[in-house]
């Protein structure tokens, strides 16, 4: 699907409605049972992590249970949340130890701030849901030919899911191109940005002369499936993160309009279209096994923690 098919099918769906110094520390850190199951799982992995209050160690699934809610809503599927938690808990084991104790703190959500986040009378009902889907999911990581897989995800797309080597410009296996046209009918799918010249040149840090918008500021490089690769802007080529960082924009899926002396960014979908679609994964009917095993085929589930 060309993105032009993509945005008017977006279009016509939308209309209606209106528009996170660490180590990690390998050690014995405590039993765990995991609910729903008789074995239990020695929890033998431990993290440092820098809160307010200084720097606390706790098991790699109690960490867990701070950083899920920062990764997914939490009035998304258990079963999607369960997906989620393998992916977080994989992502962890993975590249974790390049993590400082600061960085993990900041991602870390604690109490007060999920009550802020949720309200509280929410945190009870939204803290044992995410409760359930790391206890259900203990130790459980995603691994591609006994490696840990390259950890990537979005909360939804434009309809279609990109392949790594499109994005990246490299094959993964794992990570391929799949159709997620249902996705065009989530309300948050399409989004506008309007800029004057003057709020461009002051996102972007630069000046453009007297030609006219559309001459200094276009897209430079894109794939077939509308992924910026390059923005041009007075001179200088900026590269997708930084055009979306600096633009504001939820995805490096979006295209300009040029509107006198204003340009509007259309962007579809939220994140970079890799991996599991949060939204995609929450219309499916299996459970988060069946979902991980459409996302990133060719992978398995295995067990980091030995049996007690």
């Amino acid at each position: 699907m060309k993105l032009q098919d993509m945005v008017v099918t977006a279009f016509a769906f939308v209309a209606a409605l209106l528009l996170i110094p660490y180590v990690i520390t390998w050690g014995m850190n405590g039993v765990g049972s995991r609910k729903q199951q008789t074995k239990q799982l020695n929890y033998n992995i431990s993290l440092e992590v820098a809160l307010q209050d200084g720097k606390e160690t706790m098991n790699l699934e109690t960490y867990l249970l701070g950083i899920l809610p920062a990764e997914i809503d939490a009035d998304m599927p258990l079963e999607v949340i369960k997906a989620q938690a393998v992916l977080l808990r994989t992502k962890l084991c993975s590249e974790g130890a390049e993590l400082s104790a600061e960085e993990l703190g900041e991602w870390y959500l604690g109490e007060s701030e999920l009550k802020e986040r949720w309200t509280e009378d929410k945190y009870e009902e939204n803290i044992e849901k995410f409760r359930q889907a790391i206890a259900a999911t203990a130790g459980e990581t995603l691994c591609y030919k006994e490696n840990y897989i390259l950890v990537k995800y979005h909360k939804g797309n434009g309809g279609m899911i990109l392949s790594a080597e499109e994005v990246l410009e490299e094959k993964i296996p794992y990570l391929s191109q799949l159709e997620s046209e249902k996705e065009i009918e989530e309300k948050d799918c399409v989004q506008m940005v309007e800029y004057d010249k003057t709020r461009v040149q002051e996102l972007l840090g630069i000046t453009f002369s007297e030609k006219t918008l559309e001459e200094q500021f276009f897209v430079k490089k894109m794939t077939e499936h509308g992924f910026v690769k390059e923005l041009f802007a007075a001179g200088e080529i900026l590269d997708t993160e930084t055009a979306m960082e600096k633009l504001q924009l939820s995805s490096p899926i979006f295209y300009l309009e040029y509107l006198e002396d204003r340009v509007r960014i259309v962007t579809l979908g939220q994140g970079v279209p890799l991996g599991m679609s949060q939204y995609g994964a929450s219309l499916q009917k299996g459970d988060y096994q069946e979902i991980l095993e459409y996302y990133y085929p060719g992978t398995k589930i295995k067990q980091i923690y030995s049996d007690v």
